[in-house]
């Protein structure tokens, strides 16, 4: 299967390569390392696990560490190990692949390497013939039929498939891919003209049913024809990927164009879903590739129970996520060393790093490794002795040595002006949407709500007062 689909590859324009890249240690998920390490242990049980694990480690890919293996030539074990199970997370797709290609890539090879031979060999024969095909658009008069791409119009015309391929995408993407049935649904405002309804966020617009000229590539011939290029046709010239993505949009435009009532396109892949219910307000995708929950209105993940204007956009996550590093930066210690962040809630005051470093985490300064307690003014509670003329203690939180709140806020609130400043996309979240953010992270004092007090002659009609 991985051969028919590279050859297809190439007959598109696409060198085929059967190179698997490898990856450099740091770039290897775990999931990767632990299924790639169960694999070698599995294909090569007589090898020691010390073994194989280093030939892993000193591999920039698993076909290189196939081979370190493969001309093993210390000590084996005599039994042999005993079967492994599967690890339970999931694998990696990248991995799957190089467990499927690695072991049989030389024989991928020569298969590839003999249809190219094949194929030249029946160019040669017959083009003494004189049955070739000739391409209508870039003229290549090397075109074997079996391998050609025809318009549906009577005679039809020949194409090879690279054009037909660069044809297509260049098509399909300055008008079917860029298409985005929910956002052209919401602003139209009006529904598709199949429901009726007038609910923002449902059906595409009414014009998507005149818009199926976008899913038809035409004849490339440069005289007048009338014909287009089917759906096999386009299957065999386009990438998997991108026969699956104008599959998928041209499929929408169809089922809008037939008159089928209550479509709603799912906002993450434009997946039409008949819902007759107009108050249900989450779209469920069916399509297998997707199954996303959405919501109607707003076109977001499902967010129930907030309202689509209570959900935090992704420029206020930014935001919010800086404002809560520089607060937690404010309260915290740095170590004077490494810069590591500190944040003591018992314990001494006397802090060691793991970058070797101790400091005080009063006042920041480095202590002697021997004498660490002599910095402290009671110093002899750690078993040091008291420096007199020190402001440290040992246990607690001097009131000198304390960040205050206020001085928190405003340090945070100096670094939020230079951070818009800095970033002026987020201008746009507005002054209310800012307020926001800012009152969720504890930046902004507001004053106490004055509450009803209900005093206890209420209940014998006397009046109330305010607090």
């Amino acid at each position: 299967m991985e051969v028919e689909n590279l050859w297809a590859q190439e007959l598109r324009g696409d060198p085929a390569s059967l190179t698997l890249e490898g990856k450099a240690q740091e770039n290897r998920s775990a999931e990767y390392n632990i299924h790639a390490v169960h694999a070698l242990l599995t294909r090569f049980p007589t090898i020691p696990t010390q073994h194989v694990r280093k030939a892993f480690l000193k591999s920039d890919s698993l076909k290189q560490a196939l081979e370190r293996l493969a001309s093993f030539s210390g000590q084996e074990l005599k039994r042999g190990r005993m079967v492994m199970k599967t690890p339970p997370c999931p694998i990696p797709p990248d991995l799957l692949r190089e467990l499927a290609v690695a072991p049989h890539l030389q024989d991928m090879q020569h298969e590839l390497e003999h249809r190219r031979q094949q194929r030249s060999m029946n160019v040669a024969k017959l083009k003494q013939d004189g049955s070739l095909r000739t391409c209508a658009c870039c003229f290549d008069d090397e075109l074997l039929e079996e391998e050609a791409l025809v318009c549906n119009a009577i005679p039809c015309h020949f194409f090879c498939r690279p054009c037909v391929k660069n044809a297509a995408l260049n098509f399909f993407g300055s008008g079917l891919f860029a298409q985005n049935f929910f956002v052209a649904a919401q602003s139209s405002g009006s529904g598709s003209s199949s429901s009726g309804s007038s609910r923002s966020g449902e059906p595409p617009p009414s014009g998507s049913a005149s818009q199926l000229h976008l899913a038809i590539l035409k004849c490339l011939d440069t005289s007048v024809c009338d014909g287009c290029f089917s759906d096999v046709m386009l299957r065999r010239a386009l990438p998997p990927k991108d026969y699956k993505r104008y599959s998928s949009r041209s499929t929408g435009l169809q089922a809008v164009a037939s008159g089928i009532k209550n479509l709603v396109p799912c906002p993450a892949c434009d997946f039409m879903i008949e819902m007759a219910d107009h108050n249900d307000g989450i779209i469920q995708c069916l399509s297998p590739e997707c199954g996303q929950v959405s919501c109607r209105l707003c076109g977001g993940a499902d967010h129930r129970p907030l309202r689509c204007s209570e959900v935090e956009k992704d420029a206020e996550l930014k935001l919010r996520t800086f404002l809560e590093e520089q607060l937690t930066d404010a309260s915290a210690r740095h170590c004077p060393g490494c810069n590591k962040i500190f944040e003591k809630t018992e314990g001494c005051n006397k802090i060691p790093c793991q970058c070797g470093t101790k400091f005080c985490y009063l006042c920041g300064e480095i202590l002697d490794d021997t004498r660490s307690y002599d910095h402290f003014k009671d110093g002899a509670r750690g078993g040091g002795i008291n420096a007199s003329n020190s402001r440290c203690v040992v246990f607690g939180e001097p009131t000198w040595a304390s960040t205050s709140a206020e001085l928190r806020r405003g340090q945070t609130e100096t670094a939020l002006q230079e951070y818009l400043e800095a970033h002026p996309e987020l201008q746009g979240l507005g002054g209310e949407r800012i307020r926001a953010v800012r009152r969720r992270v504890g930046l902004t004092e507001e004053p106490p709500r004055k509450r009803l007090r209900l005093a206890s002659s209420w209940l014998y009609g006397s009046r109330c007062t305010m607090q």
